[in-house]
C-alpha cells in the first residue's frame, strides 16, 4: 500500500501501487487498532493496465433568447482502471466583439464568458506515513496566504477565442471531475427592454469598469447622454411599431450563432515538466521584453536555466508537480488548478515572490501575468480584446427594407488544443443559437434549407412543421415548438439517440389583454415518427402545473383549483394515429360547474 487515509468514521480511502502484483482475485482485509479485522474475500480483480485516458463532456443548452444567460457543465471522465497524474484541459467560447447594430449609440457585446475553474496551490503532502486523523491527507499547507488567489481571472484570450485552461490532477481510475462555466448574450439587453436602468447600468459597469470609476451612470436615467446623445430618450421611449425601445433594424440584427467548446488531454509527468517548461519560457521572454516588469524578477529571467529550474522547484513546492513514484495525496475531490493559478504559483513560490507582498502588487501582478501571457482582454468584455476571424456574414432584409448583416465567425479547431502528446486529445465543440433566426440560417448554410427555410435534399430532417414554427417566432408568432436538442456533424447532419424518448415541447402565449375560457392546440405528427408511440405529458399553464397519467396517449379530466385560483380545469387531449395529429382542448370553468 503506497497512501492511506480515514476519511470519516465509515470510510477508508487508499491507493495501492500493483505494478508487480500478479494478475487475480484478491482480498481486502481492514485492521482496527484494537486488531479487529474484516476481511472482504476476492474483493478486487487486478487485471491488465488499461493506458491512462480521458474524456470531456460538456452539457447544457444549444438554443437561448438573445440577451438570455446558458450555464454549461463540464465533465472529465476517466476512461481507464489507474490513476491519471496529470490532465490538461481547456474550456471556453467564441470571442465576438461588439454587435454594430444593436442600439445605436450603446453598442453591447455579443457573448461573455465566465467559468469557476480556479484553483491554487496547496502544498506537498506532510509525509508519505499515514494517521488515524479523519480526513484528507495533511499538506504543508496554502502557500503564501497573503495571496488573494480567488481575485485571478482563469480566462485567457489568445486568438480569438475566450478560454479557461486548466489541469485536473489525479483523477481516480473510472473516476471524474466537473466544472461549470457561462455565456450571457448582449448583457444589459433584457434591462434595456425593461426600462430598467439600475440593472442596465450594473451590466453597463461590469463589461465597462472604467464607467464604474468614473462613475458615469451615477446621476440617474438622464446620464445615459453622457455616453451618446440622446440615448436617454430612446431609452424612455417605446416604438408604435415593434412595442419596444428598439428599432425593427435593431430587433432584426438580435439573433446570432457562436461556439462553446473543450478539449481534455491526459500528460504523464514528463510532459506536464514539458508543458510548464514551456510556459516559463514564454513568461520569461515576455517579461525581459517588458521595460516596466520588477527588476528583481528581470534579473532572475535573464539566466534561463536558473529561471527554468526555479520555476519547477516552485510547483513541486506547491504540490502540483509531485515526484515520480510518489503516490498522490487523498483528496476529497480531485485537484483541479486553472493554467493562470500555475502560471502564478510558478513566480509567488519561487524566490521573486518575496517581491509581491501587498494587495496592490498582487492584483497587479496578477493582470501582468495575464498580459505577459499575451491575454488581450484586460477584463471580461474589453472591447480591445481580439475577436476570433469572421468566416462569412448574414444578410438580414425585412419588408420593409430594413438591412443588416451579421458576422458568423469561425469555430476553433482540433488541431490548435493538440498538446502533441503520447495520447491522443479529445475535442468537442458545438453551436449555440442565440435566436431562433439563427438556427435556420445555419441549416441554410450547410444546404438542408433552400432561401424560404424550407428542407430540401436527402439530409434535410423532416420536421417541416418545427421549421416554419421557428421562423415564425421572429414574426411575433404565439405558439412554438421545441424538439429534441441534437448535435450536427461536420457535414451539418444531425443525429438523435436511439431507444429513448425523444422530447417534444409546444408553447403558447395569450398576448391579447383579454383573457380566453378555452385553448386548442393542434399538431401535425411528422412522417418520420410512429404516431402509436407517442404519449401524452404534463402541462403547465402560468404557475399551474398539471400532471397527466403516464404512458396515455388519449386523456380526459378534470382539475379542480377552485380553493387557489377560483376556477375548473378540463383537460382534453389525444393521438389520432390515422390523420397523424395530435390535439390538446384546455378548457376554464367557473367554480359553478355546469356539465354539457
Amino acid at each position: 500500500m503506497r497512501r492511506w487515509q480515514v476519511i470519516d468514521a465509515t470510510h477508508i480511502r487508499a491507493i495501492f501501487d500493483l505494478r508487480q502484483v500478479p494478475f487475480g482475485l484478491y482480498d481486502v482485509v481492514v485492521k482496527n487498532p484494537n486488531g479487529d479485522t474484516v476481511t472482504e474475500a476476492y474483493r478486487y480483480l487486478v487485471e491488465r493496465m488499461i493506458e491512462p485516458d480521458v474524456t470531456i463532456g460538456i452539457g447544457g443548452s444549444r438554443t437561448l433568447e438573445p440577451g438570455d444567460k446558458n450555464d454549461y457543465s463540464v465533465s472529465l471522465q476517466s476512461l481507464t482502471n489507474v490513476d491519471t497524474p496529470y490532465v490538461r484541459f481547456d474550456v471556453g467560447s467564441t470571442e465576438m466583439g461588439y454587435s454594430e447594430n444593436l442600439i445605436e449609440g450603446l453598442a453591447l457585446p455579443y457573448v461573455i464568458f465566465a467559468s469557476n475553474v480556479a484553483g491554487r496551490p496547496d502544498g506537498q503532502a506532510v509525509d508519505i506515513a499515514n494517521n488515524q486523523q479523519y480526513g484528507q491527507t495533511p499538506l504543508t499547507g496554502q502557500l503564501r496566504q497573503d495571496v488573494p488567489w480567488a481575485a485571478l481571472d482563469n480566462a485567457l484570450n489568445t486568438s480569438g477565442y475566450n478560454l479557461t485552461p486548466g489541469y485536473a490532477f489525479d483523477m481516480n481510475a473510472g473516476g471524474f471531475v466537473g466544472a461549470t462555466f457561462n455565456v450571457q448574450t448582449y448583457p444589459g439587453l433584457k434591462e434595456w427592454l425593461a426600462q430598467d436602468f439600475a440593472g442596465l447600468r450594473d451590466k453597463l459597469y461590469a463589461i465597462r469598469p472604467e464607467w464604474k470609476e468614473q462613475g458615469l451612470l451615477d446621476g440617474g436615467v438622464q446620464d445615459l447622454d453622457k455616453i451618446s446623445s440622446g440615448l436617454t430618450h430612446k431609452f424612455l421611449t417605446i416604438d408604435e411599431d415593434t412595442k419596444t425601445n428598439l428599432t425593427k433594424k435593431e430587433l432584426l440584427s438580435l439573433p446570432f450563432r457562436f461556439d462553446v467548446f473543450g478539449s481534455a488531454t491526459p500528460i504523464t509527468r514528463a510532459e506536464f515538466i514539458a508543458d510548464q517548461t514551456a510556459h516559463a519560457e514564454k513568461l520569461r521572454q515576455a517579461i525581459l521584453a517588458d521595460s516596466g516588469a520588477n527588476d528583481a524578477l528581470k534579473l532572475l529571467a535573464a539566466d534561463q536555466t536558473q529561471w527554468q529550474m526555479g520555476w519547477l522547484a516552485a510547483l513541486e513546492s506547491a504540490g502540483l508537480l509531485r515526484p515520480e513514484n510518489e503516490a498522490p495525496p487523498i483528496r476529497n475531490d480531485v485537484k483541479v488548478v486553472s493554467l493562470t493559478a500555475t502560471l502564478a504559483t510558478g513566480i509567488l513560490v519561487g524566490k521573486a515572490g518575496s517581491e509581491y507582498t501587498t494587495q496592490q502588487d498582487l492584483l497587479a501582478f496578477f493582470a501582468k501575468v495575464q498580459a505577459w501571457y499575451g491575454d488581450t482582454a484586460r477584463y471580461s468584455g474589453d472591447p480591445q480584446a481580439q475577436k476570433a476571424p469572421i468566416d462569412y456574414y448574414e444578410s438580414r432584409q425585412d419588408q420593409e427594407s430594413n438591412f443588416v448583416e451579421v458576422p458568423v465567425f469561425k469555430s476553433p479547431t482540433a488541431e490548435s488544443f493538440d498538446l502533441n502528446a503520447a495520447k491522443d486529445t479529445y475535442f468537442l465543440d458545438f453551436n449555440v443559437y442565440a435566436g431562433s433566426r439563427s438556427e435556420l440560417e445555419y441549416l441554410r448554410h450547410t444546404g438542408q434549407l433552400d432561401n424560404e427555410f424550407r428542407p430540401i435534399g436527402p439530409k434535410a430532417l423532416s420536421l417541416t412543421q418545427y421549421l416554419m414554427q421557428l421562423a415564425q417566432q421572429n414574426t411575433g408568432s404565439t405558439v412554438s415548438i421545441k424538439g429534441p436538442k441534437a448535435l450536427a456533424n461536420t457535414e451539418g447532419v444531425s443525429y438523435l439517440p436511439s431507444g429513448v424518448s425523444l422530447p417534444y415541447q409546444i408553447n403558447f402565449t395569450n398576448t391579447s389583454e383579454q383573457g380566453v375560457k378555452q385553448i386548442r392546440l393542434v399538431s401535425q405528427i411528422d412522417d418520420s415518427l410512429d404516431p402509436y408511440r407517442l404519449r401524452l405529458q404534463d402541462i403547465k399553464i402560468g404557475d399551474i402545473n398539471v400532471h397527466l397519467p403516464g404512458d396515455k396517449a388519449v386523456f380526459q379530466g378534470d382539475f379542480d383549483f377552485t380553493a387557489s385560483k377560483g376556477f375548473i380545469l378540463r383537460v382534453s387531449a389525444g393521438v389520432d394515429a390515422v390523420n397523424r395529429v395530435t390535439t390538446w382542448l384546455i378548457q376554464y370553468r367557473s367554480k359553478h360547474w355546469q356539465c354539457d
